[in-house]
């Protein structure tokens, strides 16, 4: 009997540390198909601003990373790696009583300077439009925040 009890519980102790050990595993970091070597037309507005000037810019996204000539040039903050979700709903279709499934690719990106500023990027892409908010913060206070909105560059034939 005492054998028996002892396998038994062998057993599950053998059984709770391979389960613990699988989970344990690393979750392997899928490329990004969806958005990458996209490139969009974007105009940021500065959000708050007294003589909101808007600024027309180009982001890029690239082996897993976000690029805008706007922030690179005036804060120095690039290249934010970026995670995508992809949400899908039904819409209103062109005909009457239609509907039609939409793709929306929701992102977001960090990324952080010299100065210990960190740029967030929060935005989605529906079709060929994108459309977002950038957050410059240091110590976790607010800086300066922007909204973006734009539509894929379209590449010229040769």
């Amino acid at each position: 009997m005492k054998l028996n009890s002892l396998k038994t519980g062998l057993t599950v102790v053998a059984l709770l540390a391979f389960s613990a050990f699988s989970f344990a595993q690393k979750v392997k970091v899928v490329k990004d198909k969806l958005l990458d070597k996209k490139i969009f037309e974007i105009e940021i507005n500065e959000d708050g601003a007294k003589k909101p000037k808007p600024i027309k810019d180009e982001m890029t996204f690239t082996g897993q990373k976000i690029k805008s000539k706007f922030m690179d040039e005036k804060y120095m903050l690039n290249s934010g790696v970026y995670t995508v979700e992809v949400d899908t709903a039904y819409v209103e279709g062109e005909t009457e009583g239609s509907q039609v499934m939409e793709k929306t690719i929701n992102f977001t990106a960090e990324s952080v300077n010299g100065d210990k500023e960190k740029l967030a990027w929060t935005g989605s892409v529906t079709g060929e439009d994108i459309e977002g908010t950038i957050v410059l913060s240091k110590k976790d206070k607010v800086k300066k925040q922007w909204t973006f909105s734009g539509t894929q560059k379209t590449r010229k034939k040769k």
